[in-house]
């Protein structure tokens, strides 16, 4: 008769853990580059918001307010929190940038591609941080 035997190898483990390590080395720099991209959302839509404001404001003055103060906006913070926002008026108030800038020490800070995204008064999207940020970050 012969002994059967029960349970794992100790080589076998070892196999195992190292196929999972592996797995879990692709995986992981995939879901943060995701993730990255998907909070990209929240500057998006703020600044599709500032820029909303800002033609109400002008439509209601004339010129385009310099500052968040003067659109009402209290929070210089996107809703979700991942981005500091900001705008400027042109001298003549007939134009504006609005900007989105990862919060220092915030998990869109690691957005090297897409480090500042912006929206001026014409509907112009843009962003800096690689050459191809205007398109790729917007989209």
């Amino acid at each position: 008769m012969s002994a059967q035997r029960h349970g794992f190898s100790l080589l076998e483990l070892l196999c195992a853990l190292a196929v999972v390590a592996v797995l879990a080395a692709c995986a992981v720099p995939t879901h943060r580059a995701a993730s990255i991209r998907a909070r990209r959302t929240d500057a998006r839509i703020a600044l599709l918001g500032l820029a909303s404001l800002q033609e109400r404001h002008y439509f209601q003055h004339g010129r385009y307010a310099a500052s968040l103060a003067e659109l009402g906006v209290t929070a210089a913070r996107s809703s979700e929190g991942f981005y500091r926002l900001g705008v400027r008026a042109a001298a003549s108030g007939q134009g504006f940038i609005a900007e989105a800038m990862p919060l220092p020490g915030g998990p869109q800070a690691e957005d090297r591609d897409c480090a500042v995204l912006r929206v001026d008064e014409r509907g112009r999207r843009s962003a800096s941080g690689s050459a191809d940020a205007d398109r790729r970050c917007w989209t």
